[in-house]
């Protein structure tokens, strides 16, 4: 694994919270507030994707206690849940 595919993992596997990111297309993305658990953002990117239909897709980042962020994954209306792969 790559130095930085190495470090972001390290940030996913101990988060201290999440947060997620609506992407509109036409419009750019909006961040949301970091949420605690993988469980309530994922939970909480279904919902952005049922209430509001003009976003595509929803991407979760686990943050680490300095406040980096590392790409868990993104969820899409169309084609749901993909997980980032790090080589």
């Amino acid at each position: 694994m790559r130095d930085a595919d190495t470090w972001e993992q390290s940030i996913v596997d101990n988060p201290s919270s999440y947060s997620v990111v609506a992407f509109t297309p036409q419009r750019g993305s909006r961040a949301m507030p970091e949420i605690p658990t993988f469980e309530e953002a994922y939970s909480y990117a279904t919902e952005v994707l049922d209430l509001d239909k003009r976003v595509r897709s929803c991407m979760i980042y686990a943050v680490n206690e300095y406040n980096n962020h590392a790409m868990v994954g993104s969820l899409h209306r169309q084609s749901g849940w993909k997980e980032v792969e790090r080589k």
